[in-house]
């Protein structure tokens, strides 16, 4: 009986302290009004999911530590950039599947991972992903497309926009080109 009470006890005590921490949680992070309208609306590019069957064609997997200084209020490249084929004849679909580890500066410093084909100067739509914190590591992932790219060889690249800057760790980035 006695042993009965003491897990009770301690279940109690577990269960209180997981509610303050949530609630403490959630005050400090409900204070970002969050963004309005679109991050990239000068940028994005509107892209449109094709309707046949699309069959995967080619594979390119970018990771590491990047250390690299987000530029505040701007565009910092993730990754050095990698070559994907989009085969032809035709247009083919790239896809980014971006998983980045990073660290603001500053407070209410909205961030999103952005897919970016560098030589077509195209930005998939990149969405905020959330705020970037000065005391804690954050780790998002994205997952992006643009449809209609020709063929060829085409230089694929993961960035960063931060509202405040910040520091970009460990990132993995998995590239896809499909055709149908």
């Amino acid at each position: 009986m006695r042993k009965t009470r003491i897990a009770t006890a301690g279940a109690v005590v577990i269960a209180v302290v997981l509610a303050a921490s949530t609630a403490t949680y959630a005050a400090s992070h409900s204070s970002h009004p969050g963004p309005t309208g679109p991050l990239l609306k000068e940028h994005q590019v509107t892209h449109q999911i094709t309707s046949g069957q699309e069959k995967l064609k080619n594979t390119v997997v970018a990771t590491g530590f990047s250390g690299v200084a987000l530029t505040p209020g701007g565009f910092t490249p993730i990754d050095a950039g990698e070559n994907i084929t989009c085969v032809g004849p035709g247009t083919c679909t790239l896809e980014a599947d971006m998983a980045v580890q990073a660290q603001g500066t500053g407070s209410s410093n909205a961030w999103a991972i952005c897919f970016y084909v560098v030589d077509l100067g195209t930005y998939a739509t990149c969405p905020y992903v959330g705020y970037l914190d000065s005391a804690f590591f954050e780790n998002a992932t994205q997952i992006e497309s643009l449809s209609g790219i020709p063929a060829g060889v085409h230089k694929v690249q993961t960035q960063v926009y931060s509202a405040n800057g910040g520091t970009a760790y460990n990132y993995t980035s998995t590239y896809h080109a499909y055709r149908p």
